[in-house]
């Protein structure tokens, strides 16, 4: 008999999308799992729409107040049956064998979580596949130490890491990042190369919010103050990132901050090369 897997999908306010969601989880052809929907608060009637879909298999529960996408999914974990879990998001879409396909590799290769590729899609068209390449398992932290790249949708896990090393909700964003570098620390991670999950931009999603992206970039460099490369990482790559996605940072700031950190050639000279220069540099580089 296989293994209960538990999907932990929280959601808030997505009634257009959540009977999507539900029904592409039904279809996963791993044999033994049950679905979560974590309600946070939501006021557009997601709960009316769930009544015709909770059943044996569907259980849906509602915090009485918002939350956040954190605390929705550690409530998630606390109810789950399984002993593995796996998250989704309401937003998105999953392949048929992204369960069966996850657990025979967590199993083969003796891991604690294992996460897959994911391409991400905007207007009809895929934007790009994170990650690029095959990450050895050996190399997970150090290129999370670089960049963020992996997402909740992409993981399968021990319920025990994530009881363990829970959500943190005072992360208003990048809360998967901030998991993947305690728990890639802590337990035997490891990477599938298939692409088995389709993650889809909404334009009020909570990653086109700004205002929270900034604290949550503050947050990050005061938990992990004691990882040098790290921190210089988080400001060079935020100093980038507000040249072509206008994040609101200061990004001198930043680049200042990264060559107090770690004294290289490129934050020197991003210190002194002038906006002007390197602002159109920057967007055209990544096809701004």
């Amino acid at each position: 008999m296989s293994e209960l897997i538990s999907i932990v999908v929280p959601t808030y306010n997505r009634s257009r999308l959540i009977k999507r969601c539900v029904e592409n989880l039904r279809e996963q052809t791993y044999p033994d799992y049950e679905i979560l929907v974590i309600d946070d608060g939501s006021t557009d009637g997601t709960d009316s729409v769930m009544e015709n879909l909770t059943d044996s298999v569907v259980r849906y529960y509602r915090l009485e107040k918002n939350q956040g996408a954190c605390a929705a999914r550690n409530k998630g974990v606390e109810l789950a049956k399984g002993d593995y879990i796996a998250f989704q998001d309401s937003d998105d879409l999953w392949e048929k064998d992204k369960l069966e396909k996850q657990m025979a590799y967590l199993k083969e290769k003796k891991l604690d979580v294992v996460f897959c590729s994911m391409q991400q899609i905007k207007d009809g068209k895929v934007r790009f596949v994170v990650p690029e390449a095959f990450v050895p398992s050996d190399r997970i932290f150090s290129k999370l130490c670089n960049t963020s790249f992996i997402s909740t949708q992409m993981l399968l896990g021990k319920k025990e890491c994530f009881e363990k090393e829970p959500f943190d909700p005072a992360m208003p964003r990048l809360q998967d990042y901030d998991i993947m570098l305690r728990l890639s620390q802590k337990y035997r991670i490891g990477h599938l190369p298939e692409v088995l999950v389709s993650q889809y931009v909404c334009e009020d999603s909570i990653s086109n919010n700004k205002e929270k992206y900034r604290k949550a970039v503050k947050l990050l460099a005061e938990k992990y103050r004691d990882i040098p490369e790290f921190i210089y990482q988080l400001y060079l790559e935020n100093g980038y990132r507000n040249y072509y996605a206008e994040y609101g940072f200061n990004s001198k700031a930043l680049f200042r901050r990264a060559w107090r950190e770690k004294k290289t050639v490129k934050a020197f000279l991003l210190c002194l090369i002038p906006d002007f220069i390197l602002r159109p540099y920057v967007r055209k580089m990544h096809g701004k």
